[in-house]
């Protein structure tokens, strides 16, 4: 499983390749500002927001931008406006070099211990982290969550397709190569779930109202309240 080190050596890499959000490709710029303006939908009017394992915080950033555009737009309409703020943590101490955003707080460290439980949040994200948490570990996090008070949650999360009668069979012939030293297996990247899993854990968890959707590339996102 990939750890911390693989994962502080990647961004090394990362960031020697690229200078800033815009140096980034357009199809993962275009996927994260898809995730960010949904994202808006459900934060605009929420005052403490957590991120778990934001990255890169390019939809911090994102969402950073968005939350300032209404903040004006509040001023101008004369309409009540409220101090928002996003706390990213994030393990990785290399990752978060770009953010801009004075409504942005990075923490580097782990949930929960690394987070002041003095802040009630209102919502809480987590983008693509669902995939390098075991089954234990998923419901710990959920569990921890719950257990702070926050009553929302939005996860984006990787879903286990179905696999070809060929690529099955591609699979297998890889693991029993593996099995005998013939082939490396590499780097395992994490877990993969059904919808129906990633919905129990979050049931377990106590989450009473789960919406699961789609966006348009095709990624899962599941909104839950308790």
């Amino acid at each position: 499983m990939a750890n911390k080190k693989f994962y502080d050596d990647f961004y090394r890499a990362f960031y020697n390749k690229y200078s800033s959000y815009d140096e980034l490709p357009d199809y993962y710029i275009e996927s994260k500002t898809q995730v960010a303006n949904h994202l808006f939908s459900f934060i605009k009017k929420k005052n403490d927001i957590l991120s778990i394992g934001c990255g890169i915080g390019l939809i911090e950033q994102k969402l950073s931008e968005l939350l300032e555009e209404n903040k004006a737009l509040n001023v101008q309409n004369n309409k009540i406006v409220n101090k928002q703020k996003i706390v990213a943590i994030e393990p990785s101490i290399s990752t978060i070099q770009w953010i801009d955003s004075d409504s942005v707080e990075v923490v580097h460290g782990l949930y929960p211990g690394d987070i002041d439980k003095k802040i009630k949040f209102d919502f809480v994200y987590a983008i693509l982290i669902d995939y390098v948490l075991n089954n234990t570990e998923y419901l710990l996090l959920l569990k921890n969550i719950v257990k702070s008070g926050t009553r929302e949650v939005y996860f984006s999360v990787t879903i286990d397709s179905p696999l070809t009668i060929v690529n099955k069979l591609k699979e297998y012939s890889l693991l029993l190569l593996c099995a005998f030293g013939i082939k490396s297996c590499g780097q395992l990247w994490g877990y993969l779930r059904t919808v129906e899993e990633h919905k129990l854990l979050f049931q377990a968890a106590g989450f009473q109202t789960i919406s699961i959707g789609r966006y348009s590339d095709g990624q899962y996102y599941i909104h839950a309240k308790l």
